[in-house]
């Protein structure tokens, strides 16, 4: 493909690319939080630092679980800090509604138990860790396959960025290993998997809060450079071997985009930590943010039983 050809089509792409992270970014996102005050506290501190959105476009309800629950609304999941004696009606009663449930506890075996023919278990899942960490990677991972505001997810709750990044890698990286398997016209693979990877970076760069700056740019270049210089190493390999042509081109398609992934996330995430900070101060507009700890404890939101943790989408 010429270089005029790339520097105004793809250019136009490039920017549309831009624009569609931008807004997949700012989608609202509404997760209810249920909690029991019988769950460990850890599980209940753990769950409340990591639910601090950065960005005013998510919205978390928080309510206790042994109270009448007050219809929300429309919500993409809801989170139950749960133990083995907590009520079964909250979470079965959102899961007939079509709500996607998490149970989060310290232990499997901790969470409520369910009659096995309840037809809507099947949007019912546990998510249980014995360590913080542990916790919060499982359910970063339940929240990714849950809905489909994946980059949203990622730039409102830090704790969930490696599970989408890490998703949104090895999507581009499958796409592009049948990209380059499967050539339909001699050179017609580069420019589509390099607009792959253009779209990886800023759906990235999303992930991570950041806008369309001027370091976007160097970020675009740098990843043409790599496609170029990958692109070079698959030919060489080719003309050594040119019996591997498919199993070489697909796997330094797929191995070439999960470098660049990785080289992505190495990127955003040293100086993630105080831009996370500096956000978190712009966005929570002093907005209350404190969870209900015990049963019966009604937070910042006087007798509903709700707390609203950053501001309403």
């Amino acid at each position: 493909m010429s270089g005029r050809a790339w520097s105004v089509g793809r250019t136009a792409e490039v920017a549309g690319f831009a624009r569609a992270a931008a807004r997949r970014r700012d989608e609202g996102l509404r997760l209810l939080v249920l909690v029991d005050g019988t769950c460990p506290r850890w599980v209940i501190e753990a769950t409340k630092g990591a639910l601090l959105p950065e960005r005013s476009s998510a919205e978390v309800i928080v309510a206790d679980l042994r109270q009448p629950l007050r219809d929300p609304g429309e919500v993409d999941a809801a989170i139950l800090l749960v133990s083995e004696s907590s009520p079964s009606e909250a979470p079965l009663s959102l899961a007939r509604r079509g709500v996607r449930v998490a149970l989060v506890s310290e232990d499997a075996l901790d969470a409520p138990s369910f009659s096995s023919d309840e037809p809507a278990l099947g949007l019912v899942s546990v998510v249980a860790g014995s360590s913080r960490d542990t916790l919060l990677d499982k359910l970063a991972l339940w929240l990714c396959s849950v809905t489909d505001k994946q980059i949203a997810l990622g730039a409102c709750f830090p704790f969930c960025r490696t599970a989408v990044t890490n998703g949104l890698v090895r999507r581009c990286a499958l796409q592009n290993a049948g990209v380059g398997a499967v050539p339909l016209i001699a050179g017609s693979d580069f420019p589509v998997m390099t607009a792959n990877q253009m779209r990886l970076a800023l759906d990235v760069s999303a992930v991570y809060g950041r806008g369309l700056e001027p370091t976007r740019v160097a970020e675009l270049f740098g990843v043409l450079g790599g496609a170029l210089a990958w692109r070079a190493f698959a030919r060489r390999i080719l003309s050594a071997a040119p019996a591997l042509g498919l199993i070489a081109r697909a796997g330094v398609a797929f191995g070439g985009t999960m470098l660049t992934g990785e080289l992505l996330k190495f990127r955003f995430v040293a100086p993630d930590v105080p831009l996370a900070s500096r956000a978190r101060e712009k966005d929570s507009g002093g907005v209350g943010t404190s969870l209900p700890l015990a049963s019966g404890s009604t937070g910042d939101a006087g007798n509903t039983g709700y707390v609203t943790i950053g501001e309403a989408s």
